[in-house]
């Protein structure tokens, strides 16, 4: 009798039986959490890879060992003169950081009289300058190169290869080899002025 009941109950405390809940670490959760990146941010690193290299190209092509380099807004007194399209880049190597800015404009009228009024107001005390003049503009070593279409300004920490530069102006698009003037100054020194006669740089003295 004992046996029978025994058997008659045994199935019923099984069933009624409360299953045990799975104990969960939650160090290990914690840990994956730390580790664990969104597929985003993979994607965002990646295209930051391919936007450097996008950028860095083509002046490494034409001699240039720059490391990284982003795009950057100065907003400088040309951007006020409508340019059709505007190109402002931090170009970093292992020596220097040097900014590139390029606007181009759509015609010589344009161009030119983003130049004269910029020299007319140059930098930050606005200052005036004719030219040729041989003055100091500013502290930073800088390249500016006035075609028909385009204003190039090439600004760095350190003093700058000029003709690196023109040879990378003057060879990147066709529409910037016809240059009228360029201006050079080094490091605490005189700006140096060029002016272009069928496409022959000469210095201009006063």
């Amino acid at each position: 009798m004992k046996s029978f009941l025994i058997l008659l109950v045994l199935p019923l405390l099984i069933c009624c039986k409360e299953p045990i809940d799975e104990v969960i670490d939650l160090t290990e959760i914690i840990e994956e959490s730390k580790n664990y990146k969104e597929g985003n941010e993979v994607e965002e690193e990646v295209v930051l890879g391919d936007t450097i290299l996008e950028l860095i190209l083509p002046f490494n092509e034409k001699g240039f060992e720059f490391i990284s380099a982003k795009e950057i807004s100065r907003n400088l007194l040309p951007d006020r003169f409508g340019p059709i399209n505007k190109s402002e880049i931090e170009l970093v190597s292992n020596a220097d950081t040097i900014n590139y800015l390029c606007w181009t404009y759509s015609d010589s009228i344009k161009t030119m009289n983003a130049f004269y009024n910029w020299i007319d107001n140059f930098g930050e005390s606005r200052k005036s300058f004719f030219i040729g003049e041989k003055t100091n503009f500013q502290v930073n070593p800088f390249i500016l190169f006035v075609g028909d279409t385009s204003l190039i300004y090439i600004e760095s920490n350190s003093n700058l290869s000029y003709s690196k530069w023109e040879n990378y102006c003057s060879s990147n698009d066709e529409k910037l080899k016809n240059w009228n003037y360029s201006i050079l100054q080094s490091r605490k020194s005189i700006a140096k002025w060029f002016i272009y006669k069928e496409n022959i740089k000469e210095e201009i003295i006063r």
